[in-house]
C-alpha cells in the first residue's frame, strides 16, 4: 500500500512541477525520472539546448511513454496554470505528430490506484469534474486533466479527464461528455510544423538514449 501511494506522489510531482523523480528514478545528463512497475515512464527534461528552448520557452519539458512503445507525450509547462501548457502526442510507428494547447498529463496507473484524487493547483487542490471512465481509461494511451470552470463560488475549478488514443495516424480525443468532434474548438488537434518535428525528434533521441542506460 505504501509503495502505491509513494509512486502516486512522485508521479504527481513529475507531471505538475519542474522536478521529476519516479520509482527507481535516475538522473542522467539533465533527465530526471524513471519507470514504474507497469512500465509507464516519466522524465523531466532539464537540458539547455536550442531544440528544447525553441519548443518550450520555459524550457520546462516533461515526457511520458510506455517502455517499448513508440507512442510519446511531451508536455511544455508554461506559466502557472495548465491552460498555458502545450502538449505534443507522437506515434513514431505512424509518423504522427499532433499538438494540443491545454491540459496536464497524469500517468494512468496513478489514477487507477486513486480515482478520487485531488489535483494540486496554484492556490488549492481541485477535484475531478466527472468520475474516471474505466473503460475509456483502459483503451486510451494517455490521460490529460483539463482545467474547467464550475458554477461553484467555493470551488470555482475542476479537472476534466481527457482520454487520448493515438493510432492509424490520428489522435482520437474523448471527454466525460463523449468523443470530441471536429467542431469542438476546445479540443482541437493542431498540426506540427516540419521544423518542430525535427526538434521533437531530437528530444526523443535523448529519451531513447536515456532509456537504454536504465
Amino acid at each position: 500500500m505504501f509503495s502505491a501511494y509513494k509512486w502516486l506522489l512522485v508521479a504527481l510531482i513529475a507531471s505538475w512541477s519542474s522536478v521529476g523523480f519516479a520509482e527507481n528514478g535516475a538522473k542522467n545528463e539533465g533527465l530526471v525520472g524513471g519507470c514504474d512497475s507497469t512500465q509507464e515512464c516519466v522524465v523531466s527534461i532539464h537540458i539547455q539546448g536550442a531544440a528544447q528552448h525553441r519548443l518550450c520557452e520555459s524550457s520546462d519539458l516533461s515526457a511520458l511513454w510506455i517502455r517499448g512503445s513508440e507512442k510519446y507525450l511531451i508536455q511544455c509547462r508554461s506559466g502557472g496554470t495548465a491552460e498555458d501548457n502545450v502538449v505534443w502526442v507522437i506515434d513514431l510507428s505512424a509518423k504522427f505528430f499532433g499538438r494540443l494547447n491545454y491540459g496536464r498529463f497524469i500517468i494512468k496507473s496513478a489514477i487507477e490506484r486513486n480515482p478520487n484524487l485531488k489535483v494540486p493547483d496554484k492556490f488549492s487542490s481541485r477535484g475531478l469534474c466527472e468520475p474516471i471512465d474505466v473503460t475509456k481509461l483502459k483503451t486510451s494511451d494517455f490521460l490529460l486533466l483539463d482545467k474547467r470552470p464550475t458554477d461553484s463560488n467555493e470551488d470555482p475549478y475542476c479537472y476534466d479527464p481527457t482520454y487520448l488514443e493515438v493510432g492509424g495516424g490520428k489522435l482520437t480525443i474523448a471527454t466525460s461528455r463523449g468523443p470530441a468532434t471536429r467542431s469542438d474548438l476546445e479540443h482541437v488537434v493542431n498540426s506540427v510544423s516540419a521544423l518542430d518535428r525535427k526538434r521533437l525528434m531530437r528530444v526523443l533521441d535523448t529519451l531513447r538514449q536515456w532509456q537504454l542506460r536504465q
